[in-house]
């Protein structure tokens, strides 16, 4: 079965309001929808979601990057994946979003030819099913209490909170959520990189009273050392998401013991199979593993669904219900999905994308 074409299509997909982060602030994103098709006329689909805040990609770039790609892989056998990433490397070197989406859409096809869902072409399955927590983004004390609580009667177990514009509200929204939530809950903060070393030992120290599971990304993606310090100085768990963009970066945060756990994240890490070994190497490490989201509305969403199905070391709830937080469906979304906080392995051929259905999202 080889490649026959590589055909992508942006659309923007609004969000329900706005999701505040200290990386920016938005309404919608736009995602670049790619379908491979295959000589024997299979249709494997992938996704990029562009957000330039965090991994410095543009809807252009990623455009271009796909476009070189469709020549590069002309007439490549579809189940060669070692071979596809290495024509993407020669030809595209650095494209993460783009190959994410290419392999997605490989994985897809594959899954469709030989009758099984695209985990069971990754490895046996680690659970039964993947747990999601709430992302919350910057909102006052009083939206967050409110957003958890009636997600909570959903069932979600798991919140992670934006931070790092104000330490202060960062500390009361915590402190809030604490107290609405009781102790049973489990709270976590993404700073996105936007505290200074310094600034994360002061605002942590103030936390440490209201029992965070753990704190994503404090500091600036290269600060291991002041990572590390948070760890030895406040025993704060600490999860890394963007210090890891490669196989040397997860070298270097294992190196200087930098964090507990590591974000695995199917598009920021170039596709499934990077993603995959990547996530080995911090579970032979003895870290744990998150599978995370870029927040994908469809294939991509269902693609870090598959991975999560069998990712080692799988050490918390994971982000894949960001995909809920989008204001309506499109033809790309998963046909598993629901609404709720918990769901089983994904089910039908390939990632398991419903055929056409629901709204047609607004191209750009």
């Amino acid at each position: 079965m080889r490649v026959r074409s590589l055909d992508s299509q942006v659309v923007r997909v609004p969000l329900h309001g706005n999701l505040a982060m200290s990386i920016g602030s938005f309404a919608s994103l736009d995602h670049v929808m790619v379908t491979l098709t295959t000589t024997e006329g299979l249709a494997g689909r992938g996704e990029a979601t562009i957000v330039p805040e965090f991994l410095g990609e543009s809807v252009e770039q990623v455009l271009a990057d796909l476009e070189v790609l469709a020549g590069a892989l002309w007439d490549v056998d579809v189940g060669d994946l070692a071979g596809v990433h290495a024509a993407m490397r020669r030809q595209r070197p650095g494209a993460r979003s783009a190959s994410a989406a290419v392999d997605q859409a490989c994985h897809d096809a594959l899954g469709q030819e030989r009758e099984v869902p695209v985990w069971r072409l990754l490895g046996e399955p680690a659970n039964g099913g993947t747990r999601c927590t709430w992302v919350m983004g910057l909102q006052s004390p009083a939206a967050t209490e409110d957003e958890a609580l009636s997600k909570r009667a959903l069932g979600f177990r798991t919140f992670k909170l934006k931070a790092g514009i104000d330490t202060d509200e960062d500390v009361v929204r915590v402190r809030r959520l604490r107290e609405a939530l009781g102790p049973d809950a489990l709270i976590r903060l993404d700073a996105n990189g936007a505290y200074t070393p310094e600034q994360a030992l002061s605002v942590l120290d103030r936390l440490v009273a209201y029992d965070l599971e753990m704190v994503e990304q404090p500091c600036a993606a290269g600060e291991l050392d002041g990572m590390a310090r948070l760890r030895r100085t406040l025993g704060v768990r600490v999860l890394a998401d963007e210090s890891v963009l490669s196989d040397e970066d997860a070298e270097r945060v294992i190196d200087s013991a930098a964090a507990d756990f590591v974000n695995i994240k199917v598009q920021k890490l170039g596709g499934l199979r990077p993603a995959l070994a990547i996530a080995g190497r911090v579970a032979a490490s003895g870290l744990g593993c998150i599978v995370g989201s870029c927040l994908e509305v469809g294939a991509g969403a269902a693609a870090s669904a598959h991975l999560a199905a069998v990712c080692p070391a799988i050490a918390g709830d994971s982000d894949l219900a960001a995909g809920l937080q989008y204001s309506l469906a499109t033809d790309w979304a998963p046909n598993w999905w629901d609404s709720g906080s918990r769901f089983g392995r994904p089910t039908g051929d390939g990632l398991g994308l419903a055929a056409a259905r629901v709204n047609d999202p607004s191209p750009c």
